[in-house]
C-alpha cells in the first residue's frame, strides 16, 4: 500500500513536471481532514477589533495550504488547485455582511471573464452582523441597517450545519457562480486568513499572495485592474481615473440630530457626491471631538462599517458616483445626549472639505409622550429660554422640571396662559417638565 500511494506521488510528480508546472510550495495545512459532519458545533468565535490589512497574510508571503468542503461535501485542496498552474482568486463572503453581497456581481463577473487563467472561490466562513448575536468586529450586537432592510437577519450559526443552512438561503435570493467552500467548524481559514469579513488574495500558483484586499473591490482597491496587470489581460471594467475630483456632502435625515430610547442603536444619514464626472474622488473621513456618556460608543459606516475603533478611513468615490455615510451611536442604558463631528476632506484637492456634527438624543426607555392635553412648549430644543402655553389656565399651577434620573432641578408657578422658564443655570441634556402632581411628563431637550 505505501509502495503504490509513492508510485502515484511520483507519477503525479512526473506529470506536473512534464506539464511545466511549478509545485507549490506552501505553509503547513491547516483546517479539517475530513468532511465536518452537520452537528459538529461551532468553536468559539474571538472578538477581533483590529486592523485587517495586517490580519492573515501580506503581499509576498506564502500562505498555508488548507483542505475545504463545499455543501455537497466534495473536497477542494489549495495545493492541488495551484498544480493546474492558475492562480487562485479567494474572497472571504458571509452572508450578513451587505458588503459581500453588493460585491457578488463583481465576483461573478470576474470568474467569468477569466475562467479560462483564474480559479475564483469563495470561502464561505463567521457571520459579520448576526442578528441578536454579538458581532465578531465589535464588542455589541450589530445587525446593521442594511440587514433590516434586505431582510438578512440570520443568527451566528452554532453549527456547521446551520452554517450550510445559511448558505442555501443565501443561494435562494443570490446567484453566486464560484465555488463556495465552508470554512471547518472551528473557522482555522478566517483565524488564518483573517479575521475579516470580506478579505481577498490573489496567489500565484507557487502559493504567495501577489495581491491583498483587506476589502475586496473598495476603491483604490480595484480587483479588476490587478488582475489585468497580473495576467497581462486589462478589461475594460479597470477603473484607473485619477482621482482629481471634488465632493460635496448633504444630510439625508431633517437633520443631524437623532432621537431615541437609552439603549437603541441610533443612525444619521449622509451622501458624499463626487462632483466630477471624469474623475475619481479620495475622501478622507475623520471621526473628532467625540462627547458622549459613559457606556456609549460610535462608528463610522462609508462603503465598509468600522468597529469603534477605528476613527478614520478613506473613501474613493468613481466619476458621477455617490456614497452613503452613517454615523452610529450605539447608545448606554441610561439616556443621555451624545455629540461627535466627523470632518471630511479631499485627498488631493485644497480646501474642499466640510465637517459635520452629528447628535444623538435618548429618552428613559419607558412610555413618554410629548403630549399633555392644553399644553404646548416651545423651543424644543430650547438654549435658554423655553416657553410653556397652557390653554385656559384659571388658576395658579406649580410646575417642575426632572433630570432624567427623576431628580427635580428647577420648580416654579405658572400663573399665566404662555409662560417662560429660563433653563440658563442647566447643562445641557434631556429634562422633563411635569406639573407638581401628574405623572404625564413633556420631554425638553437643552441644547
Amino acid at each position: 500500500m505505501l509502495l503504490k500511494t509513492f508510485t502515484q506521488q511520483l507519477v503525479l510528480l512526473m506529470l506536473i513536471v512534464s506539464n511545466g508546472v511549478a509545485q507549490p510550495n506552501l505553509k503547513p495545512h491547516i483546517g479539517v481532514d475530513s468532511p465536518p459532519h452537520a452537528s459538529d458545533p461551532i468553536c468559539d468565535i474571538p472578538t477581533y477589533l483590529g486592523n485587517f490589512v495586517e490580519s492573515g497574510y501580506a503581499e509576498g508571503d506564502t500562505v498555508a495550504d488548507f483542505t475545504l468542503y463545499n455543501a455537497a461535501g466534495d473536497e477542494f485542496n489549495l495545493a492541488n488547485i495551484l498544480t493546474e498552474g492558475k492562480p487562485v482568486l479567494l474572497v472571504a463572503g458571509n452572508y450578513t455582511c451587505w458588503r459581500f453581497r453588493d460585491q457578488i456581481a463583481t465576483i461573478n463577473s470576474i470568474a467569468n471573464y477569466y475562467a479560462d487563467v483564474l480559479n475564483v472561490f469563495i470561502v464561505y466562513g463567521v457571520e459579520a452582523h448576526p442578528h441578536l448575536d454579538v458581532s465578531p468586529y465589535s464588542e455589541y450586537v450589530w445587525t446593521g441597517e442594511r440587514n433590516f432592510t434586505d431582510g438578512v437577519l440570520e443568527r451566528q450559526p452554532t453549527t456547521y450545519g446551520e452554517r450550510i443552512e445559511v448558505i442555501d438561503e443565501m443561494l435562494e435570493n443570490y446567484g453566486v457562480l464560484p465555488e463556495i467552500l465552508i470554512d471547518g467548524p472551528c473557522n482555522s481559514w478566517w483565524l488564518n486568513y483573517g479575521p475579516a469579513p470580506v478579505n481577498a488574495y490573489l496567489i500565484s500558483p507557487e502559493g504567495t499572495v501577489e495581491r491583498k484586499h483587506e476589502w475586496f473591490q473598495a476603491l483604490p482597491n480595484d480587483m479588476w485592474c490587478d488582475l489585468g496587470n497580473y495576467l497581462d489581460n486589462m478589461s475594460d471594467y479597470c477603473n484607473s481615473a485619477s482621482n482629481l475630483g471634488n465632493f460635496s456632502v448633504t444630510l439625508d435625515n431633517a437633520d443631524n440630530t437623532v432621537y431615541g430610547t437609552a439603549g437603541q442603536v441610533l443612525t444619521v444619514h449622509t451622501t458624499i457626491q463626487n462632483l466630477s464626472l471624469t474623475d475619481n474622488v479620495q475622501v478622507n473621513v475623520l471621526r473628532e471631538q467625540v462627547d458622549v456618556p459613559q457606556g456609549w460608543q460610535t462608528s463610522l459606516c462609508i462603503d465598509i462599517c468600522f468597529n469603534s475603533s477605528v476613527s478614520s478611513s478613506t473613501v474613493t468615490i468613481p466619476p458621477g458616483g455617490s456614497q452613503p455615510f452613517v454615523f452610529y451611536f450605539f447608545t448606554g442604558n441610561q439616556p443621555g445626549i451624545g455629540h461627535s463631528v466627523v470632518r471630511f476632506t479631499n485627498a488631493l484637492v485644497a480646501n474642499n472639505e466640510h465637517s459635520e456634527q452629528f447628535t444623538a438624543i435618548t429618552d428613559v426607555n419607558t412610555s413618554v409622550e410629548n403630549v399633555k392635553e392644553n399644553w404646548s412648549v416651545f423651543p424644543n430644543p430650547v438654549a435658554d429660554q423655553l416657553n410653556v402655553q397652557i390653554a385656559n389656565l384659571g388658576h395658579a399651577m406649580p410646575y417642575r422640571i426632572l433630570d432624567v434620573s427623576g431628580r427635580s432641578v428647577l420648580a416654579g408657578t405658572f400663573s399665566h396662559n404662555l409662560n417662560s422658564i429660563d433653563l440658563s443655570s442647566l447643562p445641557a441634556g434631556l429634562y422633563f417638565l411635569s406639573d407638581d402632581k401628574s405623572e404625564s411628563l413633556l420631554k425638553i431637550v437643552k441644547e
